[in-house]
């Protein structure tokens, strides 16, 4: 069984990012975007789906590292170990302002103009899309 969790983690984590693209893409071409026809969709599949996902493999990934790890036991002692612990930071931070900026509208503060959180919710996507990339490339240049 131990054999197992390395390349399931790497099954999981490598599908999961794309996820979101393809979930994404899905709503806007088949819902309206107004915020109760889209964003339900939207919801299900990142909690209901993406989010079990992420959490099994960061799960599996840690679980496998807590089994190669070196003596004496450290966890995150290495680039990958440690980018994977930042991208599930990141993604939880990623389900507080996504949802902030899909229930807190401050349009009327802000004169029409969306809030920060919004852009910065698009920011931390793009930020996790790249560290996924960077944490690919150091399992296997490692």
């Amino acid at each position: 069984m131990r054999r197992l969790n390395l390349p399931l983690h790497c099954q999981i984590c490598g599908v999961c990012p794309v996820l979101p693209v393809l979930e994404d893409d899905y709503c806007e071409q088949h819902y309206d975007f107004s915020i109760f026809r889209w964003f339900l969709p939207h919801w299900m599949i990142q909690f209901v789906v993406a989010g079990p996902i992420i959490f099994a493999g960061w799960a599996l990934g840690y679980k496998s590292a807590a089994e190669l790890q070196p003596v004496p036991p450290t966890h995150f002692f290495d680039t990958h170990l440690k980018c994977g612990l930042a991208l599930l930071i990141l993604y939880l931070i990623q389900l507080v302002l996504g949802a902030s900026a899909h229930f807190f509208k401050f349009r009327h503060q802000l004169h029409g103009h969306r809030a920060p959180h919004n852009y910065i919710h698009a920011v931390v996507g793009i930020a996790i899309f790249i560290l996924a990339a960077y944490q690919a490339r150091c399992f296997f240049c490692s």
